[in-house]
């Protein structure tokens, strides 16, 4: 939906968001996605970070083997100043 159409119609978006979510546009791209509380709920919940000690031990070995791509090798330079 083009933004200029949600501004003029918004009460009927919100009313379709609580069916799905609704894709808003600003020059033919997506800019923002209109969802409701309730599905918004389920994404933050589901998102949720863990604790090192909720993870079983195959999850932390493989966590502990894991090596990231050279190419990022910079990042681990800003963790050093």
């Amino acid at each position: 939906m083009p933004a200029t159409d949600v501004k003029q119609n918004f009460g009927r978006y919100v009313e379709e968001a609580q069916h799905g979510p609704v894709h808003v546009q600003k020059h033919g791209r997506d800019s923002v996605v209109i969802v409701s509380a309730r599905h918004y709920a389920e994404l933050v919940k589901n998102q949720r970070s863990r604790e090192a000690g909720e993870l079983d031990a195959e999850t932390v070995d493989r966590l502990t083997a894991a090596r990231m791509d050279t190419q990022h090798d910079y990042l681990d330079r800003l963790m050093d100043d």
